[in-house]
């Protein structure tokens, strides 16, 4: 996982790893993996919550570093 840019939002942050899962899921249909995809899509469906949290957890820490 990659710390958040500086200039991104919370959503910003989510959409773009959203987005990242979407483009991945659609790379392996095409190839035929639908494993993968699966997969993918499950990451793209639950981007909210896994890099929603992380951008909180890493904002914590940041507020708590630099008080």
């Amino acid at each position: 996982m990659t710390v958040p840019y500086l200039a991104d939002t919370r959503q910003s942050y989510v959409n773009r790893w959203a987005d990242h899962h979407l483009h991945i899921a659609e790379a392996h249909y095409g190839l035929g993996n639908e494993t993968s995809m699966w997969l993918a899509l499950i990451n793209y469906a639950m981007a909210e919550e896994i890099y929603g949290e992380h951008w909180d957890y890493v904002s914590r820490l940041k507020e708590k570093n630099h008080g």
